[in-house]
């Protein structure tokens, strides 16, 4: 009875000792991957009392596992870089990839481990050997080694579940690395791409601008020889003279957009607190002539307070009711609504809608790249970037611009903007 409870009071010893042992890694500070492989053998070693705890990893085609970090509990001491070759102990790795636990008490008979005999074992007076493969993405990467020094050892149920416990835990350590450094190759990606954006704005930016003088000495040139030529001038000099001109004009009209399209981040402003039922008042007042000229209409719904670029927001309404006014139906006088709801407690959505001609939502995607069309310049005027930089606008206050939209039943954009702040 007393031998009974002995071994009872020993496992239960055994079993809060284990449980201690993974308790002390869960509540661990963060590190780097290698003071975490650290923490983990120094860990297990105390834990099952393990002359050897170290943690191999397989290379790429698998012919070898290299030791990532062996711990010595008597020398208090870390090491790594061994090498195995897996053409050396083929009923090792065999047993590797098929078991999921791989305790052999004595290892230098043990069929799985005798390979090690003569070049591992008896040099380093090892007896004992429980190895667990570590798994990640259900393939088997590496393992967590166990080796008893001096002395025979029989691995009990205890001590194979706390070693599988801690193969875990190492699957865990790599994993968060690999999510590290997937974030950090992220995060250099995102700063490179923003770069290389800024660098591209400024060069557009500068490069259309610095072709706007010889541009307009073009035009203002091709004016003058027309005024000097006068009423002499040849008719078919007189058409190329003013194929000149148009297109002069046409081209300072795209270099005008392109800079607006530009100056969305290049002269940005900060956000500030807008009442957006004023501000779609004060573009209506813009756009006067041209509700009067189409005898148009705007409904406007409850509309938030947003946070926003004022300038911009006025850039972006002016561009989709302008577009509005511009493709209406000719059978009807055009109906604009402008409507506002909070979708979350950071954004809300404004939607735009009208009862043009529509468009065909096969183009969905084509209509916000900039200078695309979808008419000729004959049937509509413009360049085709209104809309893309109506997109550039809602992106970047943090929103996102779509449309729904038939043929011949008007269009109705759709965009989310950022709420104010929260007041503390």
């Amino acid at each position: 009875m007393s031998g009974f409870s002995e071994t009872a009071a020993e496992r239960t010893a055994r079993v809060l000792r284990c449980q201690a042992g993974l308790l002390r890694l869960a509540k661990a500070p963060p590190g780097d991957l290698q003071t975490a492989l650290r923490r983990i053998t120094e860990v297990d070693s105390e834990t099952l009392g393990v002359a050897r705890v170290g943690i191999w990893l397989f290379n790429e085609d698998r012919s070898e596992i290299v030791c990532q970090d062996v711990y010595l509990k008597g020398e208090n001491r870390h090491f790594s870089g061994q090498k195995l070759l897996a053409k050396n102990y083929p009923a090792y790795f065999q047993a590797l990839e098929e078991s999921r636990i791989l305790p052999a008490s004595d290892a230098r008979h043990d069929p799985r481990t005798r390979e090690f005999t003569e070049g591992y074992l008896v040099p380093q007076q090892i007896f004992s050997m429980m190895d667990v493969p570590i798994r990640l993405g259900g393939k088997v990467v590496g393992i967590v080694c166990h080796e008893q020094v001096g002395a025979l050892r029989d691995w009990s149920i205890e001590d194979q579940d706390f070693a599988s416990s801690i193969a875990d835990m190492v699957s865990l350590a790599y994993a968060a690395e690999e999510r590290r450094k997937a974030e950090e190759a992220l995060q250099e990606k995102t700063a490179a791409l923003e770069r290389s954006n800024r660098e591209l704005e400024r060069f557009a930016y500068v490069a259309t601008h610095d072709l706007q003088e010889p541009l307009l000495l073009i035009i203002a040139f091709a004016d003058r020889l027309e005024r000097l030529l006068g009423a002499g001038v040849e008719p078919q000099a007189l058409d190329y003279l003013r194929r000149i001109q148009r297109s002069g004009e046409r081209m300072r009209e795209l270099i005008d957009d392109l800079l607006q399209f530009s100056r969305v981040t290049t002269q940005a402003k900060p956000f500030e607190e807008l009442e957006l039922g004023q501000l779609l008042a004060e573009v209506r007042k813009d756009l006067e002539l041209r509700f009067a000229e189409s005898g148009g209409r705007l409904e406007v719904g409850p509309l938030p307070r947003v946070f926003a670029d004022a300038s911009q927001m006025r850039q972006l309404f002016q561009n989709l009711l302008g577009n509005a006014l511009k493709f209406r139906d000719s059978r009807r006088a055009p109906v604009l609504r402008v409507a506002g709801r909070a979708v979350s407690e950071k954004f809300c959505e404004i939607s735009v809608e009208d009862n043009g001609i529509g468009f065909e939502e096969k183009y969905l995607e084509q209509i916000f790249r900039p200078f695309t069309r979808l008419h000729s310049r004959s049937e509509y005027e413009g360049s085709g970037i209104g809309l893309a930089l109506c997109e550039k606008i809602v992106l970047r206050h943090g929103g996102t611009l779509t449309a729904q939209s038939r043929p011949g039943h008007g269009s109705k954009f759709l965009f989310t903007l950022p709420l104010p702040p929260a007041k503390p």
